[in-house]
C-alpha cells in the first residue's frame, strides 16, 4: 500500500498521508492520531515501526470487503502481524465480527 503514497508523491507532489498528516498538526489533533494519519500506508518504514499506523492499516483490510479475508490475510505482511501479536485467524476473526466473512 506504501506504493499508493509513492505514486501520489510521484504525480502531485505529496500524498494523502502527508496532507492529513499536515492537516491534523494545523488542527492540533493529537500526536498519536497525527502518526496514525501519516503512516497508515506504510506502519513499517526504515525499520521504524508505528502502531497507531498498524491499526490504521489493518482496519482498512479488516473492512476491505472486495477480496476474500484469505487472500488479504496473505497481503499484510506477516511482520506486522507479528509485531502486534496477531494471526491470519485472528485476521479472519475479525472479519467475521464485521460480517465481511461467511
Amino acid at each position: 500500500m506504501a506504493s499508493i503514497d509513492h505514486d501520489e508523491k510521484r504525480v502531485l507532489g505529496l500524498s494523502h498521508s502527508e496532507v492529513g498528516w499536515q492537516l491534523c498538526r494545523k488542527w492540533g489533533f493529537s500526536p498519536v492520531l497525527q502518526e496514525a494519519i501519516q503512516k497508515h500506508h506504510s506502519p513499517m518504514k526504515d525499520n521504524d515501526f508505528s502502531i497507531p499506523g498498524a491499526f490504521v492499516f489493518l482496519a482498512h483490510f479488516v473492512s476491505y470487503s472486495d477480496i476474500s479475508g484469505d487472500i488479504l490475510s496473505k497481503m499484510l505482511p506477516s511482520e506486522l502481524l507479528a509485531k502486534l501479536n496477531l494471526t491470519t485467524k485472528d485476521f479472519i476473526k475479525a472479519r467475521k465480527m464485521v460480517k465481511l466473512e461467511p
